[in-house]
């Protein structure tokens, strides 16, 4: 009889995933590009672990209110839109 493997480290547990030794639940930031390179396969796409929580991918670019109109943080932000645009990168596979 084998008990859950429970651990705090997402490598050691897309390593053991990679290993075929069973499921796990991450974000595909995390493991996109495995997917996309056919190591692993993405299942139950529509199972929501915390069904009562909206859980929003989105990236954030967070400042202090009185850096508003900073240079180096619009230039920042200007930064990350065109790089990111609309769509993340990571949910393409």
């Amino acid at each position: 009889m084998s008990a859950p493997l429970v651990a705090n480290n997402s490598e050691v547990l897309r390593q053991v995933c990679l290993d075929g030794a069973g499921l796990i639940l991450m974000p595909t930031w995390l493991i996109g590009e495995d997917i996309r390179g056919g190591l692993l396969e993405a299942v139950l796409n529509d199972f929501q672990f915390y069904p009562h929580i909206d859980m929003d991918t989105g990236i954030y670019a967070l400042y202090l209110p009185n850096r508003r109109n900073s240079l180096r943080v619009k230039t920042f932000i200007d930064f990350l839109t065109q790089r990111l645009g609309n769509s993340l990168l990571w949910e393409k596979f």
